[in-house]
């Protein structure tokens, strides 16, 4: 059987087609792994060895007064609790923009989101009123609901979780 000459360019056009499909799909599949890698570096930084002082500072607060009464007396708590703040802010967007995964901040910074929201916010509430601005730290409290809406299935924290984990 002898194949004529348009047969054969058809069959090497459909080859290269669908080899052209595979190709991209590909690397579709490893942009997605690039852009969470870039997401979760984004994620880290965010929250950099100068914030972990602003959240110690804002978790070592009292818990016996509310923290409005605090910043209003400690200017330096204020300003962590403002920087905390505009951080996950600025996370919250990202997510919203599905610029970052949800379950990236998650893993990197989910626990120090559902710690502070809860203790930062009467004071967010209390500036929302002052202002007359519904919308202060608006991406802070949605990114926090949802991780409450979204909880990942955590059985230990990372340090024993994946102890056995090998590069």
């Amino acid at each position: 059987m002898q194949l004529d000459l348009p047969l054969a360019l058809q069959i090497i056009t459909t080859l290269t087609v669908v080899g052209g499909f595979i190709f991209g799909a590909l690397n579709l599949r490893q942009y997605g792994h690039a852009r969470d890698e870039h997401a979760a570096l984004a994620a880290v930084n965010a929250l950099a060895v100068s914030s972990a002082s602003h959240m110690r500072r804002v978790l070592a607060s009292p818990t016996d007064r509310p923290f409005t009464d605090l910043v209003a007396s400690d200017r330096e708590l204020e300003e962590s609790a403002g920087i905390l703040c505009g951080q996950f802010e600025q996370l919250g967007y990202l997510v919203y923009r599905r610029m970052v995964p949800v379950a990236i901040i998650d893993d990197t910074v989910g626990g120090s989101i559902r710690t502070v929201w809860p203790r930062l916010r009467p004071w967010i509430e209390a500036d929302r009123a002052r202002a007359g601005n519904p919308y202060l730290e608006e991406w802070f409290e949605w990114l926090y609901l949802q991780l409450d809406r979204y909880p990942r299935k955590k059985t230990a924290p990372a340090a024993s979780a994946h102890l056995d984990w090998r590069a």
